[in-house]
């Protein structure tokens, strides 16, 4: 059954506060990210969907208030624009 998908975070402008304390830019200032809300099993199967479209950069924030966990989803490497495959949590 399709659901519906809710993002804390899409493209970003260089000037985010975020963005500021990077060393670059990330992807999400590339348009090549987003930051999908869910946690538990939805982000189990949110995961699962990302590497069965051969998603190479996910990175998974599962700790704290529930509503504020999320999956990030990016596709920079298929731009090759130096953003290495990597699986990582924040």
């Amino acid at each position: 059954m399709a659901q519906p998908i809710f993002l804390s975070s899409g493209y970003r402008c260089v000037k985010h506060p975020v963005e500021q304390e990077k060393d670059r830019p990330g992807e999400h200032t590339h348009g090549m990210a987003i930051d999908i809300l869910c946690h538990g099993a939805r982000a189990l199967r949110i995961i699962e969907l990302a590497q069965k479209r051969n998603v190479k950069r996910i990175g998974v924030h599962q700790k704290g208030n529930p509503n504020g966990r999320f999956v990030h989803i990016g596709i920079a490497d298929r731009y090759n624009l130096a953003f290495p495959v990597a699986i990582w949590t924040y």
